[in-house]
């Protein structure tokens, strides 16, 4: 399930040289040396066949920090495509006491099969992590997550969102209010989308237009293609999507989390797909959860939104403390979030609640909670960095 883990084990090497051409994300052979009369060129090591093992690859610790590219606006095909590929990759299969501190660096200037004996290490350069939501609505980024998505934009992370539908079915302006007509409502909240993620620092958000209410019954593989295509131009380090009870029950919420995970998955495997585009390792995923503590007391201020929850096919789950896998606390930049929820003008409904209850719940300003969907899926240990084990990673 963890790659970072399951690379097979190379004796003493802090660091494993590969040629020009690999690419970030690719899985590589472990080699062993030859003898002492092959002079130093490498083979497969005769034993390998016998010892593999399949396992699900998630997240790699091969990285180029060399490359990079634009995001461009993305427009989801209709109609169905081919049934979506569940491929497995197989590597070695060790324990974690086995584990050395090793690092894979790229060798940019010898592109030979070989290595030459005099081929040099050098360390991995720095690069900016990157993080990405992958949700259902314009405005579940802000209202959701849009302290954390500020907190690490503060912090140096190149942040970015997808939106899978343009939310025309929503909300449309102010009660009493002459409506906004549909065909006009979800340009209007892809704008509100954007302008919410410039005030929050993000370098992109991107809406596909999968139909708003209906996104469970959309082609699915339609849908995990084209987050597929999506992800390279973004290569995020970690992605955040909805969790299983999609925060309160929502369909749309709950095909989301499940759609971006297959996705995910398929992203992180070499494909006989070439219009996918590249293979992109997801190296951590968090799915966002309310805490039973807020939902207990949004019930009792709002009892009209406990009673359209009843309603729903799928019913929220109590996410005590105790099963958490991440809070992060928002309280310093609680303003800003703010601030970028205003952008979403069309949801003023949603607002004016909020604001009533922003004094009562502190579900906006105070910290937004997670559990994990890999590594370590589920709760503890409650983390308080989504980064933390990169960036301990990084420095070793």
């Amino acid at each position: 399930m963890h790659a970072r883990d399951e690379l097979a084990r190379v004796e003493w090497l802090r660091q494993v040289v590969v040629e020009a051409g690999v690419e970030a994300g690719d899985l590589l052979h472990v080699l062993g040396a030859r003898g002492e009369r092959d002079h130093r060129r490498i083979v497969l090591a005769p034993q390998l066949r016998e010892e593999l093992e399949t396992v699900g690859v998630r997240e790699t610790e091969v990285q180029d920090h060399a490359g990079g590219c634009a995001l461009g606006e993305r427009h989801p095909r209709g109609g169905r495509r081919g049934a979506v590929l569940h491929d497995e990759a197989g590597v070695l299969e060790i324990e974690h006491h086995e584990l050395g501190d090793r690092g894979i660096v790229f060798d940019h200037n010898d592109a030979r099969p070989a290595h030459r004996t005099d081929a040099s290490v050098r360390a991995l350069p720095d690069r900016p992590l990157s993080l990405a939501t992958i949700l259902a609505h314009p405005d579940d980024e802000t209202f959701g997550v849009g302290g954390t998505l500020i907190k690490y934009t503060a912090a140096g992370v190149l942040c970015h969102s997808l939106s899978l539908t343009r939310g025309e079915a929503g909300q449309s302006g102010r009660a009493g209010a002459p409506p906004i007509a549909k065909e006009q409502l979800g340009e209007i909240r892809a704008a509100e989308l954007a302008e919410s993620g410039r005030r929050m620092g993000l370098i992109s958000a991107t809406a596909f237009t999968y139909p708003d209410g209906a996104l469970a019954d959309a082609p699915p593989d339609s849908v995990i293609r084209d987050i597929v295509r999506w992800l390279p131009a973004i290569r995020p380090d970690v992605v955040i999507t909805w969790g299983p009870d999609g925060g309160y029950g929502h369909p749309d919420h709950i095909a989301a989390g499940e759609l971006a995970l297959r996705a995910i998955a398929l992203a992180g495997v070499a494909r006989h797909e070439p219009e996918l585009g590249d293979h992109v390792h997801v190296r951590r995923c968090y799915r966002m959860v309310a805490s039973a503590e807020v939902l207990d007391r949004l019930g009792e201020l709002d009892p009209q939104f406990t009673a359209y929850m009843k309603t729903l096919a799928v019913k929220p789950q109590r996410w005590e403390r105790s099963r958490l896998g991440a809070a992060i606390d928002i309280r310093a930049v609680a303003d800003r979030k703010w601030h970028a929820m205003r952008a979403h003008v069309t949801q003023q409904q949603d607002l004016d609640r909020f604001e009533r209850f922003r004094d009562k719940i502190d579900f906006a300003s105070s910290e937004e909670t997670f559990i994990r969907a890999f590594p370590d899926p589920g709760g503890p240990p409650l983390e308080t960095d989504l980064f933390a084990a990169l960036r301990g990673a990084a420095t070793r």
